[in-house]
């Protein structure tokens, strides 16, 4: 109780806590902190060491904020190299996430609020409201440049930029306005004015932009509003066409696949009757299964055929049949797209060779394998990223793929050149410790650039997964098998679903 009254007052000027870096709950025990344990209220931080750059893991350790600066202090006034270079890493740390949130910080938060939590987050200082929903952490808006905006109450987090999405109290967007913002409204609404329903000519005249806007977003919510409606509408109509479809074909086989019930014996017990009717249901099931495969398979034969029958596509050419009256140039083109094409479908049988850059999570350097993903439209994806916030590591990664990195780290230990050893031993760091091949920061970008029920190819290790992503959870939800593994041994519907989709790998 006595530490409790002596921090009320501070409330109207500010708490003072003080974080550590190693779990975005953890902060240092202050009195300051009572008040959250008093009120059952969750405090959070997103400003944590990524645990796979070991330099900076060992010289943040489980310091404070305000211990960290005091070391930085003593490292300056000291003669150990070790505590020197510590330092320098500390101080190199604090000034590249001077925005108090990390990829890591702001996965860990994701994967630790819960559904619908409503809590504290700290940063730069600041406490704000925090919650999550659907997968997506958001922060109540207070800045008093929106106090007149009445639609605009939450702000996504999803990157450590601060560069967020508004949103309603329903949490859909909602763009502040602003005079640029109205003008562009009225513009767009002045344009559509003969197919919106809106009646122009009811509006008073000397109409302000400000009222204009509103106007159009009320117009523009119930078009949303009906667009979606039907939507739902065309879904259920399709739903009941395919139970009506898959009844019919029932009842025209019926003829030759119904249980003979003229040839039961009379007296056939309930027990005897239900075993043949369970019989005759596994039957269908498993001829429904073998003709799904049977049509898997000929998909798969109709794409490999494609391949040698149609041009393929190369870099920025579009698919397209061979032309009948081609340039010399769109010739060669054709030819080498062929080549190219005839080159690879072998490989499909041992493995495709892809070869990762750091800088994004699509960002491939090109090969002819690649052609197999671009000519169906397959997204492929990675999450060996470098964390932009990591200085050297980005200025010692650059732009190199894999293979060129690890060139580079062989040149860099037979070099006389003290940057390019630096930059060498940086870059092998780096290798070392993120080998599983998925980074903290890459698994951010992959969470936030897969569409919603997008199919799409992920490379690890030298594996290919298929992926996508389910209500848009903060984990990818993933199917994962080997493109070289045979279709055939994929049991569950969600995966025969996702094998007719991605039907070239039946192999």
């Amino acid at each position: 109780m006595s530490d409790a009254m002596a921090v009320l007052h501070k409330l109207q000027t500010g708490l003072d806590v003080n974080v550590k870096f190693t779990g975005v709950r953890v902060f240092e025990y202050t009195p300051e902190c009572i008040v959250f344990d008093l009120l059952d209220i969750p405090l959070y931080h997103g400003w944590l060491v990524d645990p796979q750059i070991n330099d900076i893991v060992k010289a943040v350790g489980n310091c404070s904020y305000n211990q960290l600066v005091e070391k930085i202090i003593i490292s300056k006034q000291s003669n150990r190299s070790e505590l020197v270079g510590e330092g320098y890493v500390a101080e190199q740390f604090l000034n590249s996430t001077a925005t108090q949130l990390t990829y890591h910080g702001l996965c860990e938060l994701t994967s630790t609020v819960q559904e619908g939590e409503l809590c504290v987050f700290f940063r730069n200082n600041h406490f704000s409201t925090m919650t999550k929903y659907k997968g997506q952490l958001y922060l109540l808006v207070t800045d008093q440049g929106f106090l007149t905006e009445e639609k605009v109450v939450w702000e996504s987090l999803h990157n450590v930029d601060g560069d967020g999405n508004f949103c309603d109290s329903e949490f859909h967007l909602r763009p502040p306005s602003g005079p640029e913002t109205d003008y562009m409204m009225a513009l767009s609404l002045q344009q559509e004015q003969q197919s919106q329903d809106l009646n122009w000519e009811q509006l008073p005249e000397g109409v302000s932009d400000l009222e204009l806007a509103k106007k159009l977003q009320e117009e523009e919510d119930r078009r949303a509003s009906q667009f979606y409606q039907e939507q739902e509408q065309a879904a259920a109509a399709q739903a009941q066409a395919q139970d009506y479809m898959m009844a019919l074909s029932l009842q025209q086989e019926q003829q030759s696949q119904d249980l003979n019930w003229e040839q039961l014996p009379e007296g056939v017990s309930d027990l005897e009757l239900a075993k043949k009717l369970q019989e005759e249901e596994d039957r269908r099931a498993s001829q429904f299964y073998q003709e799904q495969e049977q049509a898997a398979e000929a998909q798969a034969q109709a794409q490999c055929t494609a391949l040698c029958a149609v041009g393929l596509v190369h870099r920025d050419y579009i698919l397209d049949a061979k032309p009948k009256e081609i340039s010399e140039i769109q010739r060669l083109n054709y030819e080498q797209n062929m080549s190219d094409a005839m080159a690879v479908l072998h490989k499909l049988q041992t493995g495709l060779d892809v070869n990762v850059k750091f800088t994004g999570v699509r960002v491939f350097e090109y090969t002819p394998e690649c052609i197999v993903f671009d000519l169906l439209d397959i997204p492929l994806y990675h999450g060996w990223l470098v964390d932009p916030q990591i200085n050297d590591i980005v200025k010692a990664v650059g732009n190199c793929s894999y293979n060129q990195l690890v060139e580079k780290i062989i040149i860099s230990k037979q070099s006389n050149r003290s940057e390019l050893v630096g930059e060498g031993y940086v870059a092998e760091q780096f290798l070392n410790s993120t080998a599983t091949q998925l980074t903290y920061h890459g698994l951010c970008e992959l969470t936030s650039t897969v569409q919603e029920g997008e199919l799409c190819v992920f490379f690890r290790n030298n594996h290919f997964s298929t992926m996508t992503k389910y209500k848009d959870l903060p984990e990818l939800t993933k199917f994962k098998w080997v493109v070289r593994t045979s279709v055939h041994t994929l049991e569950t519907t969600a995966k025969e679903r996702a094998q007719r989709t991605l039907g070239l790998f039946e192999l």
